[in-house]
């Protein structure tokens, strides 16, 4: 009757904000191969992906996690790095990092994919040139091209 009416209602009203409110999500840019192995792991699967990234690896615009200005500044706990995977915010992020067309061609070559992932803010960390997420808490969303 009257409270029957009025439990549907409520519960309608709350399905409802329950659809609009929703946890904060970010998508991740990550390279990897379709089992989801790393791009800078695989080198040990693609040697030629060796000497492309050594090259990288080297400039002083591709910081390491520590030396991130903007992964330095968050609350992220350089304990927990493990748990943690690479990635970035944009693929405008991503091709800053990989500069060269040629050299994301050949890393396209040896099987690498660029795999979205969202994930909630709480296992995301921005960083000035790149970005880390626990992948263990995101879902792959897509395959885009990277080139």
């Amino acid at each position: 009757s009257r409270l029957t009416k009025l439990k549907g209602i409520l519960r309608g009203a709350f399905l409802f904000v329950h659809s609009i409110v929703r946890t904060a999500m970010q998508r991740v840019y990550r390279l990897e191969t379709l089992e989801g192995v790393g791009v800078y792991t695989a080198r040990e699967i693609y040697p030629m992906l060796t000497r492309i990234l050594n090259e990288y690896v080297s400039l002083p615009n591709h910081p390491g996690p520590f030396t991130d200005s903007g992964l330095r500044s968050s609350s992220f706990r350089f304990g927990e790095l493990l748990e943690f995977n690479f990635g970035f915010s944009s693929l405008r992020q991503l091709r800053d990092w990989f500069f060269n067309r040629a050299d994301r061609q050949l890393i396209s070559e040896c099987g690498i994919v660029c795999a979205v992932y969202e994930v909630e803010d709480e296992h995301f960390h921005l960083g000035e040139r790149q970005c880390v997420f626990k992948k263990s808490h995101a879902k792959k969303v897509e395959i885009v091209d990277f080139i």
